[in-house]
């Protein structure tokens, strides 16, 4: 319910993400409030079951991934976590997506942190 940094909008796979962050400095080994919502792109009849956020490089070395959830049941295409941060931060980190379709296909997707 606060202040957003908006993060992009972006095809990924067969879905559109849009993603942001609360306001607030990303802090080595602290959390990041993300928000991702997906949508299939037009004309896809695939459905997100599973989103999953990570800050870092795109292997993940060094990160956690986090299973998101969705919080509002009013809001079903938004998917929420906190990220955690590694620490340290490795040069050039981005906030990766992954989200898994009802196909069982995993697709991923980068967004600059915005920091």
């Amino acid at each position: 319910g606060g202040k957003v940094i908006p993060l992009g909008t972006s095809v990924i796979g067969s879905f559109e993400a849009m993603v942001t962050r609360d306001v607030g400095e990303i802090v080595a080994g602290k959390d990041a409030p993300i928000d991702v919502t997906v949508t299939p792109v037009t004309g896809s009849t695939i459905n997100a079951v599973a989103v999953r956020f990570w800050i870092g490089t795109e292997n993940a070395v060094g990160s956690v991934k986090a299973k998101s959830e969705i919080e509002n049941p009013e809001e079903p295409n938004r998917w929420h976590t906190h990220a955690d941060v590694p620490n340290p931060i490795p040069a050039d980190s981005k906030l990766w997506v992954e989200i898994e379709g009802d196909n069982g296909e995993k697709v991923l997707g980068s967004f600059d942190l915005n920091t």
